[in-house]
Protein backbone atom coordinates (compact mmCIF):
# COMPACT_ATOMS: atom_id res chain seq x y z
CA UNK A 1 0.00 0.00 0.00
CA UNK A 2 1.20 3.54 -0.90
CA UNK A 3 1.88 6.43 1.73
CA UNK A 4 -1.03 8.07 1.58
CA UNK A 5 0.61 11.48 2.69
CA UNK A 6 1.86 11.39 -0.32
CA UNK A 7 1.16 12.59 -4.08
CA UNK A 8 0.33 9.53 -5.77
CA UNK A 9 -2.14 6.74 -7.69
CA UNK A 10 -4.51 4.49 -5.38
CA UNK A 11 -5.79 0.96 -6.60
CA UNK A 12 -8.81 0.87 -8.47
CA UNK A 13 -11.65 -1.53 -7.15
CA UNK A 14 -15.63 -2.18 -9.16
CA UNK A 15 -17.89 -4.30 -8.13
CA UNK A 16 -18.83 -4.81 -12.34
CA UNK A 17 -16.38 -3.66 -14.00
CA UNK A 18 -13.55 -1.48 -15.08
CA UNK A 19 -12.12 0.45 -17.81
CA UNK A 20 -8.66 2.30 -18.55
CA UNK A 21 -7.90 4.42 -21.36
CA UNK A 22 -5.09 7.48 -21.86
CA UNK A 23 -8.41 9.14 -22.44
CA UNK A 24 -11.03 10.81 -20.10
CA UNK A 25 -13.76 10.98 -22.95
CA UNK A 26 -12.25 7.24 -24.33
CA UNK A 27 -13.17 5.61 -20.80
CA UNK A 28 -16.35 7.50 -20.50
CA UNK A 29 -17.61 5.98 -23.44
CA UNK A 30 -16.74 2.71 -22.53
CA UNK A 31 -18.22 3.18 -18.83
CA UNK A 32 -21.37 4.51 -20.63
CA UNK A 33 -21.41 1.09 -23.20
CA UNK A 34 -20.98 -1.30 -19.83
CA UNK A 35 -23.92 0.48 -18.38
CA UNK A 36 -26.06 0.76 -20.97
CA UNK A 37 -25.93 -3.23 -21.18
CA UNK A 38 -22.81 -3.79 -23.65
CA UNK A 39 -20.55 -6.09 -22.81
CA UNK A 40 -16.31 -5.54 -22.29
CA UNK A 41 -15.38 -6.33 -25.64
CA UNK A 42 -18.42 -3.92 -26.61
CA UNK A 43 -16.33 -0.93 -24.26
CA UNK A 44 -13.16 -2.35 -25.43
CA UNK A 45 -14.40 -1.46 -29.42
CA UNK A 46 -15.92 2.13 -28.26
CA UNK A 47 -13.59 3.00 -26.05
CA UNK A 48 -10.73 2.22 -28.69
CA UNK A 49 -12.72 4.04 -31.71
CA UNK A 50 -12.97 7.39 -29.47
CA UNK A 51 -9.55 7.39 -28.35
CA UNK A 52 -8.69 7.37 -32.55
CA UNK A 53 -10.66 10.15 -33.06
CA UNK A 54 -9.86 12.59 -30.02
CA UNK A 55 -5.94 11.24 -29.90
CA UNK A 56 -5.19 10.81 -33.44
CA UNK A 57 -1.23 11.86 -32.84
CA UNK A 58 -0.80 8.82 -30.96
CA UNK A 59 -3.44 6.00 -33.07
CA UNK A 60 -6.02 6.24 -35.34
CA UNK A 61 -8.05 3.74 -37.96
CA UNK A 62 -4.77 3.32 -40.00
CA UNK A 63 -2.88 1.92 -37.36
CA UNK A 64 -3.27 -2.26 -35.98
CA UNK A 65 -5.11 -3.24 -33.08
CA UNK A 66 -3.45 -6.60 -30.48
CA UNK A 67 -6.26 -8.17 -28.05
CA UNK A 68 -5.86 -10.71 -25.45
CA UNK A 69 -9.00 -11.72 -24.39
CA UNK A 70 -10.23 -14.17 -22.02
CA UNK A 71 -13.77 -15.09 -22.53
CA UNK A 72 -16.76 -15.01 -19.72
CA UNK A 73 -16.13 -17.96 -17.55
CA UNK A 74 -13.12 -19.52 -19.06
CA UNK A 75 -9.42 -19.34 -17.73
CA UNK A 76 -8.17 -19.43 -21.42
CA UNK A 77 -6.66 -16.33 -23.10
CA UNK A 78 -7.15 -15.78 -27.13
CA UNK A 79 -4.63 -13.21 -28.57
CA UNK A 80 -5.80 -11.39 -32.32
CA UNK A 81 -2.94 -10.33 -34.37
CA UNK A 82 -4.16 -7.21 -35.89
CA UNK A 83 -1.47 -5.93 -37.76
CA UNK A 84 -1.65 -5.29 -40.83
CA UNK A 85 0.58 -6.72 -44.21
CA UNK A 86 3.07 -5.66 -46.21
CA UNK A 87 2.10 -5.47 -49.50
CA UNK A 88 2.46 -9.17 -51.02
CA UNK A 89 4.57 -8.03 -54.44
CA UNK A 90 7.07 -5.84 -52.10
CA UNK A 91 10.44 -7.59 -51.85
CA UNK A 92 13.61 -6.66 -50.07
CA UNK A 93 15.55 -7.74 -53.62
CA UNK A 94 13.29 -5.21 -55.72
CA UNK A 95 14.01 -2.36 -53.87
CA UNK A 96 17.39 -3.17 -53.83
CA UNK A 97 16.98 -3.16 -57.53
CA UNK A 98 15.51 0.23 -56.92
CA UNK A 99 18.53 1.74 -55.30
CA UNK A 100 16.36 1.65 -51.99
CA UNK A 101 18.82 0.46 -48.73
CA UNK A 102 17.25 1.94 -46.04
CA UNK A 103 13.37 2.43 -45.31
CA UNK A 104 12.41 5.76 -43.47
CA UNK A 105 9.61 6.25 -41.34
CA UNK A 106 8.37 8.44 -43.46
CA UNK A 107 8.64 6.54 -46.25
CA UNK A 108 5.59 4.85 -48.49
CA UNK A 109 7.38 1.93 -48.59
CA UNK A 110 7.11 1.80 -44.45
CA UNK A 111 3.53 1.51 -44.75
CA UNK A 112 1.46 -1.58 -44.25
CA UNK A 113 -2.39 -2.17 -44.44
CA UNK A 114 -4.09 -1.19 -41.95
CA UNK A 115 -5.16 -3.75 -39.50
CA UNK A 116 -7.53 -1.95 -36.84
CA UNK A 117 -10.87 -2.06 -38.49
CA UNK A 118 -10.83 -5.49 -39.63
CA UNK A 119 -9.46 -6.92 -35.87
CA UNK A 120 -12.50 -4.51 -34.52
CA UNK A 121 -14.85 -6.37 -36.51
CA UNK A 122 -13.63 -9.87 -36.37
CA UNK A 123 -13.53 -9.24 -32.26
CA UNK A 124 -17.31 -8.22 -32.53
CA UNK A 125 -18.26 -10.67 -34.55
CA UNK A 126 -17.09 -13.08 -31.72
CA UNK A 127 -17.43 -11.23 -28.97
CA UNK A 128 -19.89 -8.71 -29.15
CA UNK A 129 -23.58 -8.32 -28.31
CA UNK A 130 -24.33 -4.48 -29.44
CA UNK A 131 -24.71 -3.94 -32.62
CA UNK A 132 -21.57 -2.73 -34.31
CA UNK A 133 -23.59 0.79 -35.35
CA UNK A 134 -24.13 1.52 -31.97
CA UNK A 135 -20.84 0.82 -30.89
CA UNK A 136 -19.50 3.42 -33.67
CA UNK A 137 -22.00 5.94 -32.49
CA UNK A 138 -19.66 7.85 -30.06
CA UNK A 139 -16.46 8.05 -32.02
CA UNK A 140 -18.81 9.10 -35.26
CA UNK A 141 -20.02 12.11 -33.01
CA UNK A 142 -17.12 12.94 -31.61
CA UNK A 143 -15.42 13.57 -34.95
CA UNK A 144 -18.68 14.88 -36.29
CA UNK A 145 -19.80 17.79 -33.77
CA UNK A 146 -16.12 18.23 -32.17
CA UNK A 147 -13.91 17.30 -28.68
CA UNK A 148 -12.28 18.85 -26.64
CA UNK A 149 -8.11 18.62 -27.00
CA UNK A 150 -6.55 18.15 -23.78
CA UNK A 151 -3.49 19.29 -22.52
CA UNK A 152 -1.38 15.85 -23.43
CA UNK A 153 -3.25 15.79 -26.89
CA UNK A 154 -1.89 19.22 -27.62
CA UNK A 155 1.52 18.34 -26.93
CA UNK A 156 1.75 15.49 -28.56
CA UNK A 157 0.12 17.63 -31.91
CA UNK A 158 2.58 20.28 -31.56
CA UNK A 159 4.90 18.14 -32.07
CA UNK A 160 3.68 15.99 -34.91
CA UNK A 161 3.29 19.64 -36.95
CA UNK A 162 6.46 19.82 -38.73
CA UNK A 163 5.73 16.25 -40.35
CA UNK A 164 2.14 17.47 -41.07
CA UNK A 165 3.45 20.48 -42.51
CA UNK A 166 5.07 18.15 -45.57
CA UNK A 167 1.59 16.69 -46.48
CA UNK A 168 -0.87 18.77 -48.05
CA UNK A 169 -3.97 16.68 -47.12
CA UNK A 170 -2.63 15.94 -43.62
CA UNK A 171 -2.38 19.79 -43.08
CA UNK A 172 -5.90 20.17 -44.22
CA UNK A 173 -7.33 17.74 -41.34
CA UNK A 174 -4.98 18.60 -38.33
CA UNK A 175 -3.55 22.25 -39.04
CA UNK A 176 -5.42 25.45 -38.70
CA UNK A 177 -3.44 28.33 -40.38
CA UNK A 178 -0.62 25.80 -40.28
CA UNK A 179 -0.97 25.63 -36.63
CA UNK A 180 -2.23 22.61 -34.39
CA UNK A 181 -5.13 23.28 -31.75
CA UNK A 182 -4.29 24.60 -28.29
CA UNK A 183 -5.39 22.50 -25.36
CA UNK A 184 -9.25 23.37 -24.66
CA UNK A 185 -9.89 23.75 -28.75
CA UNK A 186 -12.42 22.29 -30.15
CA UNK A 187 -11.94 20.09 -32.98
CA UNK A 188 -13.84 18.27 -35.62
CA UNK A 189 -12.48 15.67 -38.09
CA UNK A 190 -15.59 15.16 -40.43
CA UNK A 191 -14.14 13.20 -42.81
CA UNK A 192 -13.22 10.72 -40.21
CA UNK A 193 -16.83 10.73 -39.23
CA UNK A 194 -17.47 9.89 -42.77
CA UNK A 195 -15.39 7.09 -42.94
CA UNK A 196 -16.51 5.67 -39.61
CA UNK A 197 -20.44 6.24 -40.72
CA UNK A 198 -19.13 3.86 -43.79
CA UNK A 199 -17.49 1.11 -41.45
CA UNK A 200 -20.27 1.39 -39.15
CA UNK A 201 -22.99 0.55 -41.60
CA UNK A 202 -20.89 -1.68 -43.98
CA UNK A 203 -17.98 -3.22 -42.12
CA UNK A 204 -14.66 -3.87 -43.22
CA UNK A 205 -15.30 -4.03 -46.76
CA UNK A 206 -16.64 -0.09 -46.64
CA UNK A 207 -12.79 0.67 -45.58
CA UNK A 208 -11.04 -1.98 -47.27
CA UNK A 209 -12.71 -2.21 -50.66
CA UNK A 210 -14.84 1.00 -50.67
CA UNK A 211 -17.99 -0.73 -50.94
Amino acid sequence: MRNFFYPGRSVTYGLNGAIATSSAHASQVGLGILKSGGNAMDAAIAACAVQCVVDPMQTGIGGDCFALVSPKGSAEIDGLNGSGRAPSGLSADLLLEQGIDEISLTSPHAITTPGAIDAWVRLHEKYGSMEFADILAPAIDAAENGFVVTQRTSVDWQLATEKLLQNEAASALFLKNGEPPKAGTKWQLPKLAATLKAVAKSGRAAFYEAR
